[in-house]
């Protein structure tokens, strides 16, 4: 009878960098999405501040989170980018995203005139 046990950690062995990979690169995408999914909360925020005429608190909060703020009006409607960076670690995704990779979300929202 013959001994399989070298034989399973050649195997093992041979897998382990792509399960790391894998491993690693899920912990990555995971974090853009929370990211993203902070940045949505954030948007709402900002949206209430800017709808109520607070232009200079959206800014405070952007600087206060660390999250930048463009903010596009057009004649009925305003464009509002929220976005941020997100540090990538897996080696791979690291050359194809770079390694500050940019989150960001926008919310397009209507004027109305207070009257």
């Amino acid at each position: 009878m013959r001994n399989n046990k070298g034989q399973a950690l050649v195997e093992f062995i041979l897998i382990l960098p792509i399960l790391l990979f894998v491993v690693m690169a899920l912990i990555d995408i995971a974090s853009i999405q929370f990211s993203k999914y902070k940045l949505e909360d954030h948007l709402d925020t900002i949206v209430d501040l800017y709808e109520e005429g607070k232009k200079e608190q959206v800014n405070q909060y952007g600087v206060d989170k660390k999250i930048t703020i463009q903010i596009e009006e057009k004649t009925d409607y305003a464009t509002i980018k929220v976005g941020t960076r997100q540090t990538i670690n897996t080696p791979i995704l690291k050359q194809k995203l770079g390694s500050n990779y940019k989150v960001e979300t926008e919310r397009t929202v209507y004027i109305h005139e207070k009257e």
